[in-house]
């Protein structure tokens, strides 16, 4: 870590049971960590700006003030740690993402899988120093989301993902290695959450990524992908606007 220093990892849980188990197995991991434990929320604000931990393993429901409503409080400025949710509940997962978590954990936690959670904060924390050194902002966009497939919750990279689109009610998600999901989201809601990654509402039932297009077909008005045979579609109404995007970023 940053000035050879070691690491400080604080958990904010109101079980203390959850608490102590977490910390052992985080110490287990790697016992050159500095672990700190609270179960009062209302407490965590003080020690976070005063104790300046660099990875915060925080749950989301919790008395007086739950996960999200604790970031809320906390200024802009003294943020700069790396993380990561622990919690019982799988439907925050989208929250969590959006407030830049890096991993997120459910309960009961796996030893394999705190490990690469731990990798993956440390890695964190150290691009942020690098961003901070070079004058440069950390990136606020929704870089994952989180889906269900055969009874797990599987974390997709929002880079690797051509379009989503609606059938029958339902929101699927196609990747560029042709794999599909399901999404419990809506393609506004999606929309909204993506609008900083380069995705574009082409049609009301699709939503693409720019970056993926090879080509736009003014006659069909069919989209094609680069290495895929997956197309989507753009309205009449919204093909000139696209087209002039793709002219926009070939500049």
């Amino acid at each position: 870590m940053r000035n050879n220093q070691m690491p400080k990892v604080l958990i904010v849980d109101d079980e203390v049971a959850a608490l102590s188990l977490l910390s052992d197995k985080i110490t287990k991991i790697n016992s050159n960590i500095a672990v700190r434990k609270v179960s009062d929320p209302t407490s965590a604000y003080e020690i976070i700006l005063q104790w300046k931990p660099d990875i915060l393993f925080l749950d989301v429901q919790m008395p007086k003030m739950n996960g999200f409503e604790l970031l809320s409080q906390i200024p802009t400025e003294e943020r700069n740690f790396s993380l990561v949710f622990c919690t019982a509940y799988s439907e925050y997962a989208i929250n969590a993402f959006k407030e830049a978590a890096i991993d997120y954990l459910l309960k009961p936690v796996d030893e394999a899988r705190l490990e690469i959670a731990l990798n993956k904060a440390f890695k964190d924390k150290e691009q942020k120093w690098k961003s901070f050194l070079n004058g440069t902002a950390v990136s606020s966009e929704v870089v994952k989301i989180i889906v269900k497939h055969r009874g797990k919750h599987l974390i997709l990279a929002v880079n690797n993902i051509l379009y989503f689109t609606s059938e029958a009610h339902e929101t699927i998600i196609i990747q560029e290695d042709g794999r599909e999901y399901i999404s419990d989201l809506s393609l506004n809601q999606l929309e909204s959450m993506t609008h900083s990654n380069a995705f574009y509402r082409s049609h009301r039932g699709y939503l693409i990524n720019l970056n993926k297009i090879s080509s736009l077909d003014s006659k069909t008005n069919e989209i094609q992908f680069e290495k895929s045979t997956k197309k989507a579609f753009v309205s009449k109404r919204k093909k000139t606007e696209l087209s002039n995007l793709l002219k926009q970023r070939t500049k």
